[in-house]
């Protein structure tokens, strides 16, 4: 049975605070966080050095853990009930793939229509709530260190150019069991507001139904096909 490490992406203000600890509420308090994870921890950002710089620190506390699953899931985020416990589930059904929780396109809802529970594509949509191996998280951060513009911010973005690059393909659940909140974008979003693109899942399955309540196992062995980024959408990032 797999294991899981977590950690959270936090930038301590106070909108953030109060995010951060509805999360944790949701996740069923530090009591259930101690229960179901091996170890967890916060990667805080006080002095906004950016996502990046946040997001590389988590990923590298794999190495502090002996789970076989590392996830890391930013401050600005509700989840499903049971959430850790279907974590580990996903880490089970895929446990080479990293696993996305949330998901930005129509894909997860595409793919409750063909009643599958699971999306597959060669690129992350965000990463808002992402588990992989833990050894793979390691070798993530070593890999993209020093490919990519210092300045440009973007966790998902380095993440996406590692799996393309070792043709390692991303589950995502359907429905999404992590939803984005809040009005605030570390990396230049426009979030929730007049112009902007909402940044809201189209197939979240709520905060009052159990992640449990789903058979995760239809659409495992055959997932809907998600699209994914091209490898030129990250060309003018790379150094």
């Amino acid at each position: 049975m797999s294991t899981l490490s977590l950690v959270f992406l936090h930038v301590p203000t106070p909108e953030r605070k109060a995010t951060l600890q509805t999360l944790i509420n949701q996740l069923g308090g530090t009591a259930n966080l101690n229960a179901q994870t091996t170890r967890w921890s916060m990667s805080e950002d006080p002095d906004r050095r950016g996502c990046w710089w946040n997001a590389r620190r988590a990923w590298m506390q794999a190495a502090a853990s002996s789970a076989s699953h590392h996830m890391v899931i930013q401050d600005d985020v509700i989840v499903s009930p049971d959430f850790l416990a279907a974590a580990k589930v996903a880490a089970d059904l895929f446990p080479s793939h990293p696993v996305s929780f949330f998901d930005l396109s129509k894909a997860p809802k595409q793919a409750l229509e063909k009643d599958k529970h699971w999306v597959i594509r060669r690129t992350l949509s965000t990463g808002l709530a992402v588990m992989m191996p833990s050894a793979m998280a390691l070798d993530v951060v070593r890999w993209v260190d020093g490919r990519f513009r210092p300045e440009i911010q973007h966790d998902d973005a380095r993440l996406s150019w590692y799996f393309l690059a070792h043709n390692v393909e991303v589950l995502t659940s359907s429905p999404n069991l992590a939803d984005h909140v809040g009005t605030q974008s570390l990396v230049g979003h426009t979030v929730n507001l007049p112009g902007g693109k909402p940044r809201k899942s189209q197939a979240f399955l709520g905060t009052d139904v159990s992640a449990l309540s789903i058979d995760w196992t239809k659409g495992a062995s055959k997932p809907f096909r998600g699209t994914s980024h091209a490898p030129s959408e990250y060309e003018s990032l790379l150094l």
